[in-house]
């Protein structure tokens, strides 16, 4: 179990250290029946900016003896911590004499306010947001447990309320994306002493990438027996040696098969009420009573447990939306990428031996290759050679096509022919180097938008680049050019078209030589910020998300690294943005040209 610890922490990108306890502020209180609410907020220890928010409950009145502690973290439904199902399960408990932590989940840090697109990367429009946050090697998963680990801290330290806590009396509880933050929070922590699971039939995946889910996708991840092992860690309580912690799992799907596997290390399975995706009363005073049993020693009969669930079945008290703070005056979040610094104030350095390691093309491999398969998703290239028109000198050109955005449409991908899309540039090439050969690509990457986020998830299940399969598309066609007669091979150059530019930039890179670059209304960089308040702009992909890459490495992918690497061989006409727009920035390494050559 040990081995499978060490790859989930690894999957996840856990810090090295735990968090310390983080000074908490309390926002506002309400009284319900036998017990209080009060909002909570604490600046999250890893991401500077971004704000934690939470719920702390408690018994009303406070009893004299410490007060067990209940650790929610939610999934991403309707408002997060402010979902009923996170709320009748946190008041029951706190009726029943414990303290209760509801933490918000990455995207859900404001109730149901609002929350633009690429911060609310549960959903798919917030995949292209949640792929710059990976390609620094931040996961959405890190950011929950890093901000459970430190509510948890500052719980125990007894800075939430007056309320004493007792330290050695700590339950977990999480369901859907929660299943795998409390998972991963438990297996860091001994002092956990119970867990509850429920809706976790797609942790740790994203099932290659075809649910909507991104949350938990994650290296290593994408099969069942990987995921379940994963989730099996939930009852492995770390020390030397370890020991086993009591798990009650709510089986939703049995189809899936983690439950079973669950139960043989140990966990109590009981199945879902019509495969509930989620937690209803019965379910909530079920978890109450094994919890009870398992961390206090409370012996629960079915009575009291009926009891407890008709008392919060009538009872439970909503949030009121006038009660909920608002956003803290000069928050960075939610609408802030993080992406750290951008490529040309943080240089990397530039290998094409490296490069092609990162993209899964070294030694001629293909990237959408997984055990000896390829990935169905992946589509198929579509490669068009055209001979010269006048006499042959020896010189070639790939021109990758890729679909580039259409702002004219709702869907900017949809009005888009790949067929067709870029052929104007051929005839520029014919217009202006008629002797040379063509090889027009369209790489197996250059499919719809649903294809492109099927294809990031995937590759952030594998740590593939997704970027790597166009790659490969354009160096194979670069050696079919190459090994036709009468063509130099040193003479075999790149055009990359839009979308295309990222991969003819580093099939360049990475087949080396001299041969001349050039990229057409492609991105200097795909750095962005994201949409900004008030801005009217509902396009959050300006570029398909193929061309962001969900490794940690990937910011060393960035179109800038690879035209810093090229040179005076690389010339842009209309070099774009990260936003798709004309480029305004920095000067972008290589030659800018208004036509070419």
């Amino acid at each position: 179990m040990w081995d499978e610890r060490a790859a989930l922490i690894d999957a996840v990108g856990l810090p090295a250290t735990r968090p310390r306890p983080p000074e908490i502020e309390r926002l506002r209180t309400e009284a319900g029946e036998g017990f209080t609410i009060t909002f909570v907020q604490w600046a999250h220890p890893e991401t500077e900016g971004d704000i934690v928010r939470g719920l702390w409950l408690e018994p009303d009145p406070l009893p004299a003896a410490p007060l067990p502690l209940l650790v929610n973290l939610p999934g991403h439904w309707e408002a997060g911590i402010e979902a009923d199902e996170v709320l009748f399960r946190s008041e029951l408990f706190a009726r029943r004499g414990w303290a209760v932590l509801s933490i918000s989940s990455r995207g859900t840090e404001y109730g149901d306010a609002a929350v633009p697109l690429d911060r609310a990367a549960h959903f798919s429009d917030g995949v292209y947001g949640e792929m710059r946050g990976r390609r620094t090697g931040w996961t959405p998963l890190a950011w929950n447990v890093v901000a459970a680990q430190a509510g948890m801290e500052a719980a125990l330290a007894g800075r939430f309320s007056e309320a004493l806590i007792e330290r050695e009396q700590l339950a977990l509880a999480g369901f859907s994306g929660g299943a795998e933050a409390v998972t991963v929070t438990a297996m860091t922590d001994p002092r956990v002493d119970a867990v509850v699971l429920g809706s976790y039939e797609y942790a740790f995946g994203s099932n290659d990438g075809t649910s909507a889910c991104s949350c938990g996708a994650l290296p290593g991840g994408w099969s069942d027996e990987a995921r379940t092992r994963w989730l099996g860690q939930a009852a492995c309580r770390p020390g030397a040696p370890p020991s086993t912690r009591p798990v009650l799992a709510w089986d939703g799907q049995p189809q899936k098969g983690h439950s079973a596997a669950l139960q043989a290390l140990g966990a109590t399975v009981r199945p879902t009420p019509n495969q509930l995706h989620g937690i209803n009363h019965p379910m909530a005073a079920a978890s109450w009573s094994f919890i009870e049993q398992h961390v206090r020693g409370a012996a629960v009969d079915a009575a009291a447990e009926d009891m407890a669930r008709a008392a919060t079945s009538g009872g439970w008290l909503p949030i009121d939306p006038a009660w909920r703070p608002p956003m803290p005056e000069g928050t960075l979040v939610p609408g802030f990428a993080e992406q750290g610094k951008p490529p040309w104030k943080a240089p990397l350095g530039v290998s094409g031996t490296v490069a092609a390691q990162l993209l899964g093309v070294a030694d001629g491999g293909d990237p959408a290759l997984v055990d000896g398969e390829r990935w169905v998703g992946a589509g198929d290239k579509h490669l068009v050679m055209h001979p010269p028109q006048g006499a042959a000198d020896g010189s070639a050109w790939v021109v990758v096509a890729a679909k580039q955005p259409d702002r004219t449409t709702s869907d900017p991908y949809d009005s888009i022919d790949p067929t067709v899309d870029g052929l104007p540039v051929l005839a520029g090439v014919r217009a202006h180097v008629p002797n040379a050969s063509v090889a027009m690509l369209w790489p197996r990457t250059s499919g719809d938008r649903l294809m492109g986020e099927r294809l990031v998830r995937w590759g952030a299940e594998r740590a593939r680049a997704p970027l790597g399969i166009a790659v490969r598309d354009a160096l194979d066609a670069a050696e079919e050019l190459a090994s036709r007669p009468g063509i130099d091979p040193e003479r075999v150059g790149f055009i990359g078209v839009g979308a295309g530019g990222p991969a003819a930039a580093w099939a360049a890179v990475i087949r080396g030589g001299d041969a001349p670059v050039v990229l057409v209304e492609a991105p200097v960089t795909l750095w962005w910020d994201g949409p900004k308040p008030g801005d009217a702009t509902i396009d959050v992909r300006p570029w398909p998300v193929w061309l962001l890459q969900p490794i940690r490495q990937g910011l060393a992918l960035d179109p800038w690294m690879a035209a810093d690497a090229l040179g005076s061989r690389v010339r842009w006409v209309s070099p774009r943005g990260g936003d798709g727009q004309p480029w305004e920035g920095k000067r972008p390494p290589g030659k800018v040209v208004e036509t070419w050559p």
